[in-house]
């Protein structure tokens, strides 16, 4: 018998699929999503990179309905492996990169303790086949999101 949970459960694969297959997302990280999400977290100190590394070996969905930010769903939150801190409640980390040699920033975001999001500049179908070599890696915060500008410019709002 469906209950709730197996309802949802189900509706949540369906509409996996569906972005699957409109290229909106996928079950794995993007070569260059992985390079600046690697290079935020080897900034960190041990303890926070050990549990965000633990939590990429966790099952999860990488929603790209915006083609500048990609926001990874996790099937399980496990409490274990959130990081633990009022730093990690909204943390930003900003990775300087050259793209075939221009000057390019990135962001991640780890939310609640959790790997939520990388945002890129430009549209993910820039990245491919491109040399993309990380600079170096700071702090940020959530003005530094890219999230307002790309509603201005796809909306014109923001």
């Amino acid at each position: 018998m469906l209950n709730s949970n197996s309802i949802k459960k189900w509706l949540t694969q369906a509409f996996e699929v569906i972005y699957y297959l409109s290229g909106e997302g996928s079950w794995k990280l993007l070569a260059h999503e992985k390079l600046i999400l690697m290079a935020a977290i080897e900034n960190l100190v041990p303890d926070e990179r050990e549990l965000l590394r633990q939590q990429l070996h966790q099952d999860f969905f990488v929603e790209r309905t915006n083609n500048r930010i990609s926001v990874l769903r996790f099937y399980e939150a496990h409490e274990d492996l959130r990081v633990q801190g009022i730093d990690f409640e909204d943390r930003w980390i900003r990775v300087h990169m050259l793209v075939n040699g221009k000057k390019q920033i990135c962001n991640v975001n780890v939310y609640r303790g959790l790997v939520f999001s990388v945002e890129t500049r430009s549209p993910r179908k820039t990245y491919k086949g491109t040399e993309i070599r990380v600079v170096k890696v700071v702090d940020g915060n959530g003005a530094d999101s890219f999230t307002r500008a790309i509603d201005r410019q796809e909306h014109g709002t923001g």
